[in-house]
């Protein structure tokens, strides 16, 4: 199992909870691909268990919330970034097409604004308005 790089992989939920714990209010997924185990032995050792490499991006902001809530806010992305000249992925759910203004949850605008990506994008509301959940952002269990 250690050989195969499955010794020591965290539940899913662990892995938000430490996240959570050490100041990264809000995970948000960039890719998720299946681990394939290819290894009859090791398929009957793990049984049901399924495996997944996630990549997260993990932003330690304090005024981050739990939960995507809508502030009437929105973001426009400039370009510039390198690699990502005509659009910038945040995550698995937000990716930010140059020129095009887009509406955000208030923790995707402070993701951006207080982090290395505020040089690439233009920002838009006071955020003083609080108007309720954000209905458009991913926050479902990832494996579904």
């Amino acid at each position: 199992m250690y050989g195969e790089c499955l010794t020591g992989a965290l539940y899913w939920n662990d892995f938000i909870r430490k996240a959570r714990k050490a100041g990264f209010n809000d995970p948000r997924i960039v890719s998720m691909n299946r681990v394939n185990l290819n290894n009859p032995e090791i398929e009957q050792l793990v049984g049901y268990i399924k495996f997944w490499s996630v990549t997260y991006r993990l932003f330690k902001i304090e005024e981050l919330e739990d939960a995507c809530e809508d502030y009437g806010q929105a973001v426009m992305y400039k370009g510039g970034c390198p690699e990502s000249e005509h659009s910038f992925k945040l995550d698995s759910c937000h990716n930010f097409e140059k020129g095009r203004i887009v509406s955000v949850c208030r923790n995707s605008f402070l993701m951006l604004q207080k982090s290395r990506y505020e040089k690439y994008f233009s920002f838009f509301g006071s955020g003083d308005t609080h108007l309720g959940i954000f209905g458009s952002c991913c926050n479902d269990i990832p494996f579904k």
